[in-house]
């Protein structure tokens, strides 16, 4: 199966703070599938447009995660890079800030047993992917606006990479019914060869 299209691609920077249309241009979403895999389904997921952490004027992306049913995609565009196709060390700077609460409140809450939401990466057109974070039950969310940096290092042999938020409910249906927010995203791919 794939490579997958996706519906345009960007050049080695996004930012997107969810604020205008969802999905936004050039974001794809998709309804099935795991990193171990690929998404599935593409066009529809339970991903959508709202006040961040269900309090704020500002508009984000969210998930309501519970129930056994959950494995929604949101997928950022096909980023190109403007580095010659061969192997070299990309270095992905990611910055974007997260908040979880209970569902349509503010208060904070805790990921079920086996719910998570994990960070993926395909430098392949979203054939394989690779963690780079996962938020899980262990996860501590100290309060209801958290500013996530993360710097990766991978190797790559292309010029075309795409990123991911998956949102999983598990096989557990725990008694947990929560909002993930996601709001602030920047992207920026640098490269070495």
């Amino acid at each position: 199966m794939g490579p997958f299209t996706f519906q345009d691609f960007c050049h080695d920077y996004v930012y997107e703070n969810f604020e205008n249309s969802f999905l936004p241009q050039c974001w794809s979403e998709a309804n099935q599938g795991t990193p171990a895999n690929f998404p599935v389904n593409f066009g529809n997921s339970n991903w959508e447009q709202a006040n961040y952490a269900n309090g704020s004027s500002n508009l984000s992306a969210k998930i309501n995660i519970h129930g056994t049913a959950v494995q929604d995609w949101l997928i950022t565009p096909l980023i190109e890079t403007d580095y010659p196709i061969k192997e070299e060390i990309l270095y992905i700077t990611l910055e974007f800030t997260i908040a979880l609460t209970q569902h349509n409140s503010t208060d904070a809450a805790m990921l079920g047993s086996d719910d998570q939401v994990q960070l993926v990466f395909s430098n392949d057109y979203g054939l394989s992917w690779v963690v780079l974070h996962t938020w899980d039950a262990t996860s501590i969310f100290p309060n209801i606006n958290e500013y996530v940096l993360i710097n990766e290092t991978t190797s790559s042999n292309s010029s075309f990479h795409i990123l991911a938020f998956w949102a999983s409910s598990g096989n557990i249906n725990d008694t947990e019914n929560v909002n993930f927010f996601i709001d602030n995203v920047s992207i920026q791919f640098s490269g070495s060869w």
